[in-house]
């Protein structure tokens, strides 16, 4: 790998800026219960399908679209002051017996060989408001 590659995928950058906020490109979220899998989580992101990994992912809209995930996109959306997070996903049949007790390189590289972690600043924490985040669930921020 070339070292400009290096530093690229190492940068701290996100999908983009808004509110004094660097946002990250998505966020896989899953529940805290032990032995959870990937079959009740969720991808909530800027990007389309085609950025994951072929069949991981399928597109939910509408009254198939978890409440929470519903909600924590409208919070995103409303802290960063524009419509940036409009794909949400669950985890296709054959990913949903996945384990998500993995650290947290692990699960995103399940998204994306290009998917990083993103930890969430203060800022980005302070933006979103202690409401939109449960403690009941694991949040993985990303970057691609």
């Amino acid at each position: 790998m070339h070292s400009l590659d290096k530093v690229l995928l190492a940068a701290p950058t996100g999908c983009g800026r808004s509110n004094n906020v660097d946002w990250p490109c998505g966020v896989l979220v899953v529940s805290r219960v032990p032995h959870s899998t990937l079959r009740n989580a969720f991808v909530a992101t800027t990007r389309s399908a085609t950025a994951f990994r072929s069949g991981v992912l399928v597109q939910q809209s509408g009254a198939n679209m978890p409440s929470m995930a519903s909600s924590l996109v409208s919070a995103m959306n409303g802290a960063a002051r524009k419509s940036m997070y409009r794909h949400v996903y669950c985890f296709a049949v054959a990913h949903q017996p996945d384990r998500v007790d993995v650290p947290d390189w692990e699960l995103v590289a399940t998204l994306s060989p290009s998917a990083r972690p993103f930890p969430p600043s203060a800022a980005l924490l302070s933006a979103l408001g202690e409401d939109a985040l449960s403690p009941d669930y694991r949040y993985e921020f990303f970057r691609m």
